[in-house]
């Protein structure tokens, strides 16, 4: 199922030549627009403009910022921005309060199938917790003229394993924090995989590359004590069918809630904007 809904873009932005930007004393929120072409658009709103509020005229501008002038012409002929404003703010309050019923609908709807994934995904990120590394070194391919990570995975959970990633950071000489961080990656199809129970070397290379470079400083060379801390990305832990291990569903919750987010969001500004006229 994919989720959409309409929304407004919401910056203030000078959309299809119908918003201005001008300062000024004239007609102001009450003056009528000549909305029959753009020779009689432009001068109209300019005068109006200039005796706009700063909040009006973003207003405006927001009230405005998914139309042309052909479509404004037919919504609202002479109309002046009051009502421009006051009408697509109501609009678009409505639409949205509308969406934000369907999704908390769809969202009750889904209910249990979403508690079920998500039973699922907790219970295949505790068993990769059984995967980890179990020992790494730093050292210099000679013939490549390069350094590398060497490192043993051993995977005891219940997977088989083809390839997974870990984030990584490298502590020097007994340091407490690092900001030497590098995404390890170990493949070991090849190798006829990291079955469940096994224990498999692999090797990383330590470059620009793969964005691992602050390990391969000459003080990272030549530190007496290297130290690595390993966090599995367990969303990129593939199984032999090269299928990842955790399952990714869609929608989940937090699309579902992000959405509810945006609309709650979209209506603050709407009612910012109606709230622009008593200003």
């Amino acid at each position: 199922m994919t989720l959409a809904f309409f929304r407004r873009p919401l910056p203030i932005v000078l959309a299809v030549g119908l918003s201005l930007l001008l300062t000024g004393c004239g007609k102001g929120i009450d003056a009528t627009l000549q909305t029959a072409n753009a020779d009689v658009y432009r001068p109209s709103l300019a005068e109006a403009w200039k005796d706009m509020t700063p909040e009006q005229q973003n207003a405006f501008n927001w009230a405005v910022s998914n139309i042309n002038l052909e479509q404004l012409h037919q919504k609202y002929a002479n109309a002046s921005p009051r009502r421009v404003i006051t009408d697509e703010a109501d609009q678009y309050i409505k639409a949205q309060t509308q969406q934000a019923a369907t999704v908390t609908a769809e969202l009750a709807k889904n209910a249990d199938r979403l508690a079920q994934e998500e039973a699922t995904i907790a219970a295949a990120r505790q068993e990769l917790e059984k995967l980890g590394v179990v020992s790494a070194k730093i050292v210099r391919d000679s013939f490549f003229n390069r350094s590398e990570l060497s490192f043993v995975a051993h995977n005891n959970s219940k997977y088989d394993i083809s390839s997974a990633k870990w984030e990584a950071w490298l502590f020097l000489d007994g340091e407490k924090e690092s900001s030497r961080k590098c995404v390890i990656s170990g493949y070991f199809k090849y190798d006829g995989g990291l079955g469940s129970g096994r224990s498999l070397e692999s090797k990383h290379r330590l470059d620009s590359f793969n964005a691992c470079e602050s390990w391969d400083t000459l003080q990272a060379r030549n530190a007496r004590r290297k130290d690595f801390q390993f966090k599995l990305v367990d969303a990129e832990v593939m199984s032999f069918d090269e299928q990842p291990v955790v399952p990714r569903y869609s929608p989940t919750r937090s699309d579902y809630e992000s959405q509810l987010a945006s609309t709650k969001d979209n209506i603050a500004t709407a009612m910012q904007a109606k709230a622009a006229l008593s200003k």
